[in-house]
């Protein structure tokens, strides 16, 4: 149980062990997914849902020469784009959320995930009473899904 008041504060980087893109990562793949070579062809799921194609490419366009190294980064400076910044974190994102990466035993000794799961275990009545709040800047839900599914 953890029982001094802690607070972590949670970045693109604390998923990357168990196989998410780190924030520059998912840039580049959202990049390629709105060109020719991406994981899925991101710019025919954004026509299918009603996005304009001179809005896809200028999403791209601007993103690709912005010089940030994030979407969510470029997304503060750019309001226009954020619902089609979110549309692609999301769906190219969903690859990503596998089980088997997320719950791997193999590392267990490495993984902060099961780390903090072992520090948080008490019976059940005394669950609510462990200190932590979680502050994630993360747009994968694998730590959430980890500590509720376990």
């Amino acid at each position: 149980m953890i029982e001094k008041p802690t607070v972590l504060i949670l970045g693109a980087g604390a998923s990357v062990p168990y196989g998410f893109p780190s924030g520059r990562g998912l840039k580049q793949i959202i990049l390629k997914s709105l060109g020719t070579s991406g994981i899925m062809n991101l710019r025919q799921i954004m026509k299918d849902l009603g996005f304009e194609p001179s809005i896809v490419e200028s999403f791209r366009n601007d993103l690709f020469y912005s010089g940030w190294s994030s979407v969510d980064a470029f997304l503060e400076y750019r309001p226009k784009f954020i619902e089609i910044g979110k549309l692609a974190i999301a769906l190219l994102l969903f690859p990503f959320e596998l089980e088997d990466k997320i719950f791997k035993e193999k590392d267990s000794e490495n993984s902060w995930y099961h780390h903090l799961f072992e520090k948080l275990k008490t019976n059940f009545d005394s669950f609510d009473k462990n200190k932590i709040s979680i502050i994630t800047f993360n747009y994968d839900r694998s730590v959430e899904h980890f500590l509720f599914t376990h």
